[in-house]
């Protein structure tokens, strides 16, 4: 008789969710809030800077009804920074406590009569908003080496707050602005997750001065590992102000639970300036940024006159534009007229392509595919030849846009060596940041559960 063989249900490897948050910016918040409108931008979730709100009322409002997460940001460590206070921070609704000196720690204190804390939380209440950043301050601040426990106190003050003025279905989640090199520093994670053990937050952001999209390899590697002996502390992790090829490195390689980031903009911080007096402007020089094109293909963004003078090359269209139509950008000249539109449209389609793979598969999947194809892109459009007559015209230097477009390709090359050789030591160990989720119904929250 034949024997009976048993069959077993095939598995599907797990997919955890990874969470990506996108900020509406400072200067681009009515654009980028449109995209979403205008079907460019699914988003899931968004962060609202707190100095913007007064203009972003209905556009919360059409976020909430279609289910999007909102969360703002306080703006606290720009509020307490020389330098930073003298721009967009001063317009935060909590700017004029203490008679408008919000330079240094004295408001935050607890018991101040100021009470920036109740400010927010009505505030929050007021929006309906899902979550609020802890007040969070930069500490690597050369004016204030006790930021860290000021920043415990706030989380704590905030979430009593909160439950004091009808917020308590509102989560906090905890900012830990740092210099990516404490990072790597052992004591000092040791210091900060100690800190950090007891306090009411759902999930941990890291906004590390001096690192971003940019950021070469070695730092890259380090940033990594750094975050792979944080996941003890138990919460999910979101690198803040780090999007594109980098923040997607550290997600595939399951050392943060997400990532926070613009529109083509956001996804580099450094604060090593902060605690500097502001410089007076030029009243000769233009203000505002400059118009780039976010190319996700090779993790680069490009001047508008960049952008045109490579696509003057033979085979440049065929390399630069998107290899499949997005709605309304057919041409180059479309792109030009509206950046943000691919931006937030390629952001969005390189995170969900992310997101789908298993747990298990995502690191080979992202070093194989998008990894491999950023290289092999950036190694075809460094041998570029753009037409000089066209270089000339836009006042661009060919020879240095090349030389560029030559180092891009050797710092991906290494950014990709890296990050497998990375990956071969971190398999084994199977770490991996806790999954991103909200807990938003009142009831759950006050049962103390805890995302």
């Amino acid at each position: 008789m034949a024997a009976k063989i048993v069959r077993f249900p095939h598995k599907t490897p797990p997919v955890v969710p990874l969470a990506q948050f996108i900020r509406l910016g400072e200067q681009s918040h009515k654009r980028v809030s449109s995209l979403f409108v205008e079907g460019h931008l699914a988003a899931n979730r968004v962060v609202v800077d707190a100095s913007r709100l007064r203009y972003l009322r209905s556009q919360i409002k059409q976020f909430k009804e279609a289910g999007v997460e909102v969360v703002l940001d306080t703006k606290a460590a720009e509020l307490a920074a020389p330098l930073k206070f003298a721009g967009s921070a001063k317009d935060v609704p909590w700017s004029q406590v203490s008679g408008g000196d919000l330079v240094g720690m004295p408001y935050y204190l607890s018991g101040h009569p100021s009470d920036i804390y109740g400010q927010i939380a009505r505030c929050a209440v007021e929006y309906g908003v899902d979550a609020v950043l802890s007040p969070g301050h930069f500490l690597g601040d050369k004016n204030c080496d006790s930021w860290l426990d000021v920043d415990r106190a706030g989380c704590i003050q905030l979430r009593a707050a909160l439950d004091r003025e009808g917020g308590r279905h509102i989560a906090i989640d905890y900012l830990l602005i740092v210099p990516h090199l404490m990072l790597n520093d052992a004591t000092a994670r040791q210091n900060i997750m100690n800190a950090l053990a007891d306090l009411p937050f759902d999930n941990l952001w890291i906004r590390a001065s001096g690192f971003g999209n940019d950021s070469p390899a070695q730092p890259t590697v380090a940033f990594i590992s750094a975050l792979t002996k944080l996941h003890n502390l138990g919460r999910p992790i979101i690198t803040d102000y780090l999007g594109g090829l980098i923040g997607e490195a550290v997600m595939a390689l399951g050392a943060a639970s997400g990532f926070a980031h613009g529109v083509g903009e956001s996804e580099r911080f450094d604060a090593r300036q902060w605690h500097n007096p502001p410089k007076e402007r030029d009243p000769e020089k233009s203000g505002g940024r400059a118009i780039r094109i976010s190319l996700a293909a090779i993790n680069k963004s490009l001047t508008v006159k960049e952008y045109e003078t490579l696509l003057s090359a033979t085979g440049g269209k065929r390399l630069l534009l998107p290899s499949s139509h997005v709605a309304g950008l057919r041409t180059a000249a479309d792109i030009i007229a509206e950046p943000k539109i691919l931006a937030s449209r390629e952001a969005v389609s390189n995170f969900n392509a992310l997101n789908d793979v298993p747990n298990a598969h995502r690191a080979t999947h992202f070093i194989q595919h998008r990894m491999e194809s950023a290289v092999e892109r950036a190694r075809q459009i460094k041998n570029l030849t753009p037409k000089p007559e066209i270089a000339r015209s836009k006042d661009v230097d060919p020879e240095k846009l090349m030389t560029r477009m030559s180092k891009l390709h050797k710092d991906m090359s290494r950014q990709s060596n890296s990050l497998t050789e990375l990956y071969e030591k971190l398999k084994d160990a199977g770490t991996s940041a806790r999954a991103v989720h909200r807990l938003s119904s009142l009831e759950e929250r006050a049962r103390g559960g805890k995302s």
